[in-house]
């Protein structure tokens, strides 16, 4: 495990990498399968009520109420909280080999990363003792946003050098 972190601390990801190993995934040239699931995550307490809604619906032109400026401040707020998830298996007929590779729009942002060395991807793979590919996968697409124990890859979205 020691020898991936340290491969994985040296590496840079670029997005047309990943595009290519989706691409080819299942061909003589790559024998690994590819599964992706994408979704968002909208923390409770900021979805709006069918109350929030109404609210809005009732505001006027000029200056709101402050119920009304509350409801359509959860939806500014839903841009700011929000998380939209992104995961890649890739993995063979028998599930010996896979890797998996998730990330949401903070990870792959440039700024406010918290990551510090900047943009990047996280990755749990067959090393994990603990792990299986259909554990991994399964956690993630049941909703869990906080996969505990992946590795970070920089990842460059565009392939130009980083910075």
């Amino acid at each position: 495990m020691g020898e991936l972190r340290r491969l994985c601390k040296s590496t840079t990801l670029y997005g047309g990498d990943l595009v290519g190993l989706v691409l080819v995934a299942g061909t003589p040239a790559f024998p690994y399968l590819h599964r992706i699931h994408a979704r968002e995550y909208v923390p409770e307490q900021l979805k709006p009520t069918d109350a929030d809604l109404r609210r809005m619906a009732s505001g006027k032109v000029g200056q709101m109420s402050k119920e009304v400026a509350k409801a359509f401040g959860k939806i500014d707020q839903i841009f700011v909280h929000r998380r939209q998830l992104v995961g890649h298996m890739f993995y063979t007929t028998d599930q010996a080999t896979w890797h998996f590779f998730y990330f949401d729009q903070r990870d792959t942002s440039s700024r406010h990363n918290h990551w510090k060395a900047g943009p990047h991807i996280h990755l749990i793979n067959f090393l994990w003792p603990d792990r299986t590919a259909e554990g991994v996968w399964g956690e993630f697409i049941s909703g869990n946003v906080q996969m505990k124990g992946s590795i970070h890859v920089r990842f460059i979205m565009r392939d130009e050098p980083a910075p």
